[in-house]
């Protein structure tokens, strides 16, 4: 029953739009990894990349980047023990902040080139 509601949790998170649902349901899932980490670790890679989207979106509040960095702390266990998950996470997040700031620099030097 526990692995069905840890992918029930995992789909609901994937599909929330709305910072105060987000605390809410990664809360649980923090609960859940604590309680049931064996059953947390199928998850953990998808829960990763779930916060880590909400970390680098475009305009993130201070209080998103604080809890999303909080969270992804608490897994700490399981970063050890997924190493290879871990790195093929972290690549993806210099990719996506490697194109955010391609983006970025472009928009600026097309702000620029409009404004002269």
């Amino acid at each position: 029953h526990i692995q069905h509601i840890s992918e029930q949790l995992k789909k609901i998170l994937e599909s929330v739009v709305h910072a105060p649902l987000m605390i809410v349901i990664t809360d649980t899932i923090i609960d859940l990894s604590r309680i049931y980490p064996q059953v947390f670790q199928e998850i953990f890679t998808d829960i990763v990349d779930i916060l880590i989207g909400w970390y680098i979106e475009p305009l993130p509040t201070d209080r998103i980047l604080e809890y999303t960095a909080q969270a992804l702390h608490k897994f700490r266990p399981f970063w050890i023990e997924q190493i290879e998950a871990t790195l093929t996470l972290l690549d993806h997040f210099i990719e996506d902040a490697d194109n955010y700031a391609q983006v970025n620099q472009y928009k600026k030097e097309t702000m620029i080139v409009l404004d002269e």
